[in-house]
C-alpha cells in the first residue's frame, strides 16, 4: 500500500526561497529527499511519484522552516 502523501526536503544541499523554485525543480524531475525512510528509499522525484501513485508531496523549504505542498496529479502547487 502506497501513502497518499509524502514529506520531503530538497536533496543534495539545495534550498528554495519560494514555491516557484520548488515547482520548477519538481517539473524538471530533480530529486527530493524523504524526511522519513519509506521502504528503504531515500530520494524521490516526479517520475517516482507517478510510478508509486503518490498524490501529494509536502515540501520543506526556507532552511526547512516553511512547508508547502505539490499536487502530483495536477503538476501544480496546492
Amino acid at each position: 500500500m502506497n501513502p497518499f502523501e509524502l514529506s520531503v526536503k530538497p536533496a543534495y544541499g539545495r534550498d528554495y526561497k519560494n514555491k516557484k523554485e520548488i515547482l520548477a525543480d519538481y517539473l524538471a524531475n530533480n530529486d527530493f529527499e524523504l524526511t522519513s525512510i519509506f521502504e528503504g528509499q531515500r530520494k524521490i522525484n516526479k517520475e517516482t511519484c507517478l510510478l508509486m501513485g503518490i498524490c501529494c508531496l509536502r515540501v520543506r523549504y526556507g532552511n526547512l522552516r516553511k512547508v508547502t505542498s505539490i499536487n502530483v496529479v495536477k503538476n501544480r502547487m496546492n
